[in-house]
Formats: structure tokens, sequence, C-alpha cells
């Protein structure tokens, strides 16, 4: 997007010349939002829900695994009402993306980071701009196959569950883990997971620090399990593809993030064995 022709400024709306009214969401005035800190992304949490359900999605290069996801999502047929808050983290081509499915959806809003952020900050701000009763957080390389978004909801209906998804995670000592489908789980992985805009609490956010994607959601669902939260995973009619971003990276490089972020799980949860539902192994 160009920005020399505006005064400085940490963030900018692009709402091209008239903003265009929704029936289900009123008049959006902020499909293209840019942002070069995502600490200055205001919370919209506060505000009451304006649909049923916000998708976020996070990209930093990839805008074919985008268009896969926003068409497979547009032709689910589901009764829920969504938005989905399509996130560039600093690529011309996803913008470009972007920019042109919210011209041609409605639903489609674009969060736009400048430069380069970190995915923990880069999805807080996602959620903090979230206007669905229920919020996603989602991996463009995850294709629904089918209605995703009325199941999601029905077992968040439940207000004993306080999150849910389809790939869960088993721990019986928070040093390793195994994946689940179905049952209570210690842990949801970031491809899909969702839960209540009502329940996020500034504690129950990402933690920031964690600048790569592997090993972020387990801390994140941790934060969920110590405030008391009960996580379920759910097959959903989701594809896994690959997964672009560990694919772009060596080896090498690959271990050497996902330990310094497993390390940092450990540093924070390593005694709180007692977060974890026992069913590790059964």
């Amino acid at each position: 997007m160009e920005m020399s022709a505006h005064p400085p400024m940490s963030a900018r709306l692009s709402t091209g010349p008239e903003p265009y009214p929704d029936a289900r969401m009123g008049t959006v005035t902020d499909t293209l939002l840019t942002f070069s800190d995502p600490n200055l992304v205001p919370s919209r949490l506060a505000e009451v829900p304006g649909c049923d359900v916000s998708i976020l999605t996070l990209n930093g290069g990839w805008p074919e695994d985008l268009e896969r996801f926003a068409a497979a999502l547009a032709g689910t047929g589901s009764g829920e009402d969504y938005e989905l808050i399509a996130a560039s983290n600093a690529s011309a081509e996803v913008e470009g993306t972007i920019q042109r499915l919210a011209g041609e959806d409605a639903r489609v809003r674009g969060l736009m980071f400048s430069q380069r952020v970190g995915f923990g900050g880069a999805r807080n701000a996602g959620i903090l701009q979230a206007r669905g009763r229920i919020v996603v957080v989602a991996d463009t390389s995850v294709e629904p196959l089918g209605d995703v978004l009325d199941p999601t909801a029905e077992i968040l209906a439940d207000p004993s569950l306080g999150m849910t998804g389809p790939w869960g995670l088993l721990s019986a000592d928070l040093r390793s883990f195994e994946e689940a489908t179905g049952g209570e789980v210690d842990a949801l992985q970031a491809y899909w997971l969702a839960f209540r805009r009502s329940d996020v609490r500034p504690e129950l956010l990402f933690d920031p620090k964690f600048t790569f994607y592997r090993n972020a959601d387990i801390d994140f669902s941790l934060r969920w399990r110590a405030a008391g939260h009960h996580l379920v995973a759910a097959p959903l009619r989701l594809k896994r593809h690959a997964h672009r971003e560990w694919e772009a990276l060596g080896d090498h490089e690959r271990e050497r993030k996902s330990r310094d972020n497993f390390a940092r799980v450990l540093r924070s949860w390593r005694d709180r064995t007692d977060l974890l539902t026992g069913r590790s192994g059964t």
C-alpha cells in the first residue's frame, strides 16, 4: 500500500471511495487496516458482536494458500454469519490478494503489517480486532471441506467448554506431546482453534515473545487451562496441506526455532502438570 502521500502515522485505514453496506454486519468502514506495530492495533472486544464468527488468518508470503482458504470458506454453505480477518505479514503479494478478496466479498477484512512481525503479536492483533461472537484462529494451510462453522459454534454453545478444534495434544509430563482428535485435551493446535470472544482476557492472549509459530499454541492453550477452561478436540471437515513457513526453513533453522519456543513453554509451565487431563497414553 502506498504510504508516502500521507502524514507519518502508525496506522492508516483504507476504505475505498465509499464504505460498502453489509446487511449482516452494518456499514464496514475499515476494510483494510495497516499497522507497523501489532501492539498498536486497537481492541474491539468491548463492542457488541457484529457477526457470529470471526476467522483470523496470518500469511507471510503464500497468497495462493489464502485464496484457497477464502474460497473454501465461502463455499461451505454455513448458516453462521462470519467475517474473515486476513492478516498479511509484510507481503505485498498477500496484501494484493486481500485487497482483491475484500473487494469481492464484504465479509473479508484486511489487517496489514507493513514490516515483518512476530506470530504471537500478530495473532493477538487479529483477536483484538475480531467482532464475532466466536473467534477462530486458523492457518491458511488448512482447507474447509464442508461446513465447519456451524459445528464449531455448536460445541462452544456449551458454557463448560472454553476452546475447541480438530487437532488436540495430550501430554503426561509437559515434555512431550501426542496428537489427539477427540475428547478433552491438554492443548489445541493453531491450525484451527476456536473460543468465545466474551472469554478473552489479557492473560488469555498469545505470548508476543513467540515470534515463530511452533509451540506457541501449547503455551496459549495452557494459559486457558490455567484459567479453568476445558479444551475439547472434535472432528471437523478440514484438510491440512503443506505448512509453507515450516517448509521454507532449512532443517537446522526449524530445529533451532522449535527448540527455543519449547524451552519458553517449559520455563513457564514445567511444574504445572496439574493442568493436564491425565489422558495421555490411555
